[in-house]
């Protein structure tokens, strides 16, 4: 896929600005508007004890403004630009609906944010791509895997764009898990498989298909083929090799909607020691991106 704006970023009352650095440097590189996300508590719930008082707070616009005036003065320190009024969102509720009420309105097409469970669930949506912002080596690869799942490989896409938009080498990995001692254990002639030739069959196939993608979008790069489980190998790749950003797809084989992000994109964008880029394999409003 190809990445658009608006790229929102959502902030909490953490120092770390990591994620406001690379949402500012990927709106700046897409031509982009940038907007700005903080979820406050739910102010109406605060004073659930006395029903008789439901409703938002007097303060609650002393906080609003406050929250206000602070993410301005933030974005303008870390990003050396101003930021429009209607460019600062402040919602109340839970981190997660916030993040999502606000980039439904604005219509995004990026949502950037820190580390967290909150990441996770956003990236279920198939509307926006989702950049988990941590911080990484000057310089480092950009690492795009994929479970060759569909066609289009939009995942190997997004990397071969963001490596050329970061100057950074390019890393496509395909990880060969095939392991068949679960199924020997229940059927004993499984035993006299071929696995290793199997398997080295699998790798030398992978191997083919991941040059192609680079002689396919055009780009310069290496191909990876790791053994063993996914996620650990995208995770102890991006470790090794020093990466700035791996780049993931939020569908796994199955393409049940319940499964729409998938264990592997889940893991790396919890434990990988860079940047995680997730991104759908469909656009598009939620409905049509759930039959297809």
């Amino acid at each position: 896929m190809t990445l658009n704006g608006p790229v929102l970023v959502a902030l909490d009352i953490s120092d770390d600005d990591e994620a406001l650095r690379q949402a500012d440097a990927l709106a700046r590189a897409l031509e982009a508007p940038l907007a700005v996300c903080h979820v406050l508590p739910d102010l109406s719930q605060a004073r659930v004890l006395f029903p008789q008082d439901a409703g938002p707070l007097p303060a609650s616009e002393v906080l609003i403004d406050g929250a206000r005036a602070a993410i301005t003065q933030r974005v303008l320190r870390v990003t050396g630009r101003a930021p429009h009024p209607e460019a600062i969102r402040i919602e109340s509720g839970s981190p997660h609906a916030g993040v999502r009420a606000a980039a439904e309105q604005l219509g995004a097409g990026v949502v950037v944010l820190g580390p967290g469970r909150t990441s996770a669930r956003l990236a279920h949506h198939p509307a926006w791509a989702v950049l988990v912002a941590r911080a990484a080596p000057v310089g480092g690869c950009v690492i795009g895997a994929t479970d060759f799942s569909d066609p289009a490989l939009p995942a190997l896409a997004a990397a071969a764009r963001e490596a050329t938009r970061r100057n950074a080498p390019l890393r496509f990995l395909h990880a060969v898990d095939f392991d068949t001692s679960g199924i020997a254990m229940a059927w004993p002639a499984a035993a006299a498989w071929p696995t290793i030739d199997t398997t080295d069959a699998l790798v030398t196939s992978a191997r083919a298909r991941l040059t192609d993608s680079l002689a396919q979008f055009d780009v310069a790069g290496e191909v990876l083929v790791m053994r063993g489980p996914a996620a650990a190998a995208i995770v102890d790749t991006a470790t090794r090799e020093g990466a700035s950003l791996v780049v993931v797809g939020t569908r796994g084989r199955s393409g049940l909607p319940r499964l729409l992000l998938g264990s592997v994109a889940e893991s790396v964008m919890r434990d990988a020691p860079c940047s995680v880029l997730a991104v759908p394999l469909h656009t598009g409003p939620p409905s049509e991106a759930a039959v297809a």
